[in-house]
């Protein structure tokens, strides 16, 4: 699909573009009811019928019970939500591009919609979906929130579904606009249609966009900084990984400009060699930039048949806690406490090691 208006016109507002997708997609359900219906129609593949015409609003803020120690605040404004006839919101809908997930994302989220069915529904890139799904995931389990993964009625939803029957689902913006095209399309609704390929282009460039666009707080000095102390943590978990012996030889830090670029160094863990490093790369696609890889020997970057068989329960759980790919590339996510000072962080990281340490 050719570039559009409203694409090239979001281009230039980066810092908006999601309140940009979301304000557009609003418009579209509320100023077409073939849209409108044919968007309620893409929800009930969540397993639940709703009703066409709950009343769509965007930004809504709501005062909810602090659910942890580690929110910021208790106000919340999620970007969609449809309430009913009693103003009781069953459907929230949380637009995602790029940008990185608050600390009310799922769970403060969750807590507005009631105990009953209802429906907090995530839509991002095609790129994105996989990662931003384990990420939710391993947000409700770390809450201790049970529930169970359920097969939706549309292939293009994740879903999951609590005891209370609310739900937690993932789609990606072309699933949903495609569908909403096709109705409006087959029904001659052509101001829609027009409307529905304008937001489509603009979220098919995101999609698609290998160079996301600089801002200014991104240059910002503190960032600099920040890699800087990222560093320091490194060097400060392995000092007192040799210090207690969990890892034994030679330490020499390097850097490599390869497939990514990486800050770190080989370890001997039981014998075994791993890598442990702050990968730009792997980060670029899972919230973390420590990490720790599990190699033959420092030639070969594919782990052994031993590591492999010893680590399989992180790679085999759900959410997984390590990626093991087709060329038996074993990477470990080192995933940081948040909120919390450099010493806390340091040991927390040493502990996910040597817990590692103890499957070897």
């Amino acid at each position: 699909m050719e570039d559009s208006l409203l694409a090239h016109i979001s281009s230039r507002f980066t810092n908006a573009i999601e309140n940009v997708a979301t304000e557009s997609l609003a418009y579209i359900i509320q100023s077409n009811i073939t849209a409108r219906k044919a968007f309620f129609e893409f929800l009930s593949g969540c397993n639940i019928q709703f009703d066409h015409n709950l009343y769509v609003k965007t930004q809504v803020a709501k005062n909810t019970k602090k659910i942890n120690e580690n929110a910021n605040e208790s106000k919340n404004i999620p970007d969609l939500v449809c309430d009913d006839a009693n103003d009781v919101e069953r459907v929230i809908i949380e637009s995602k591009f790029w940008a990185g997930l608050t600390d009310n994302q799922p769970i403060t989220y969750l807590e507005r919609l009631p105990k009953e069915p209802s429906l907090l529904l995530f839509v991002a890139p095609k790129l994105r979906k996989d990662n931003l799904w384990i990420e939710r995931k391993k947000k409700i389990s770390d809450n201790k929130m049970k529930f169970e993964e359920v097969k939706s009625l549309n292939n293009d939803i994740l879903l999951v579904k609590f005891e209370d029957k609310r739900l937690l689902g993932l789609t990606n913006w072309t699933a949903l606009l495609s569908f909403m095209l096709r109705i409006c399309e087959t029904n001659g609704q052509h101001d829609a249609v027009s409307d529905i390929k304008q937001l489509l282009a603009l979220c098919l460039n995101q999609d698609t966009n290998a160079f996301l666009p600089l801002h200014s707080e991104e240059l910002a000095s503190i960032n600099g900084k920040r890699v800087y102390q990222y560093i320091i943590i490194l060097q400060s978990v392995v000092d007192k990984l040799k210090s207690i012996g969990v890892i034994t030889g030679k330490i020499k830090w390097n850097g490599v400009i390869q497939q990514g670029v990486y800050f770190g160094t080989y370890i001997l863990i039981k014998d075994n060699d791993f890598y442990i490093s702050i990968s730009f790369n792997d980060w670029s696609n899972y919230p973390t930039p420590f990490w720790l890889q599990a190699l033959k020997n420092k030639k070969d970057y594919k782990c052994s048949d031993a590591q492999e068989k010893a680590l399989k329960e992180l790679y085999i759980c759900d959410p997984p806690k390590a990626f093991l790919d087709a060329d038996k590339c074993l990477c470990i996510p080192l995933v940081s406490k948040t909120n919390a000072d450099e010493d806390e962080v340091v040991n927390d990281l040493v502990e996910q090691i040597c817990n590692i340490a103890k499957l070897l």
